[in-house]
């Protein structure tokens, strides 16, 4: 049995698509964008006195 290089290929992609998988599922907690931080408060809410 030869050397089949469409096999060998597929196996790269496959590989380098889960690899992509990973790191898309581990970034959001090694680098917080600046977008997912906390947001700030944009109207100054103050609990009514009762």
């Amino acid at each position: 049995m030869g050397f089949r290089p469409h096999i060998f290929i597929g196996g790269l992609v496959l590989i380098a698509i889960l690899f992509l998988y990973l790191l898309l599922l581990v970034r959001p907690t090694l680098w917080p964008s600046p977008a997912h931080t906390e947001p700030a408060p944009t109207s100054t809410s103050t609990p009514a006195p009762n």
